[in-house]
């Protein structure tokens, strides 16, 4: 994660798990609230995702996201127990 963060113009790095969608850590560390809400926001999103990509092909799978605003790109790539969300400037 201190690699990723490393990264020009990323502004965090978290990881959540799946099965509960608890935050497990980030970098630079952020308070657990804003924390919460990045994985309220982003694990519905991932589900739905998920969902949509079996429905084209079941034999299919959803590896990441990128999603980009005017502001920020939020990259992610969810596994089998854990999910990692970068948050980095646009254009970077």
């Amino acid at each position: 994660m201190k690699r990723i963060a490393g990264h020009k113009g990323v502004e965090a790095v978290l990881v959540y798990t799946n099965s509960e969608e608890i935050p497990v850590r980030s970098q630079p560390v952020m308070e657990h609230m804003d924390m919460v809400h990045y994985v309220g926001q982003i694990a519905p999103l991932i589900k739905q995702v998920k969902a949509m990509v079996k429905s084209f092909d079941t034999s299919n799978d959803f590896t990441s996201l990128r999603l980009r605003t005017k502001k920020n790109e939020i990259l992610v790539s969810p596994e089998k127990e854990y999910t990692m969300v970068v948050v980095q400037k646009a254009g970077v």
